[in-house]
């Protein structure tokens, strides 16, 4: 019998291992949205824009 914990760690380890991947694959599907926008939902736009609110493009990184 497996210990309940033993679970959770795994599926912690496992959550983790997805959200390194979507982080690495970001850039890419970025690159891939360019020019493409319009196409996206619009409630999925919203919210790439609030979170877009805290990078300066001037100086091309994040707002601390």
């Amino acid at each position: 019998m497996s210990n309940i914990w033993d679970d959770v760690r795994s599926a912690v380890d496992a959550a983790k291992a997805t959200f390194s991947a979507a982080d690495q694959s970001a850039s890419a599907m970025a690159e891939i949205l360019q020019g493409r926008l319009r196409h996206v939902n619009r409630w999925t736009l919203v919210q790439l824009k609030k979170e877009l609110r805290d990078f300066d493009a001037h100086q091309k990184r994040w707002k601390e």
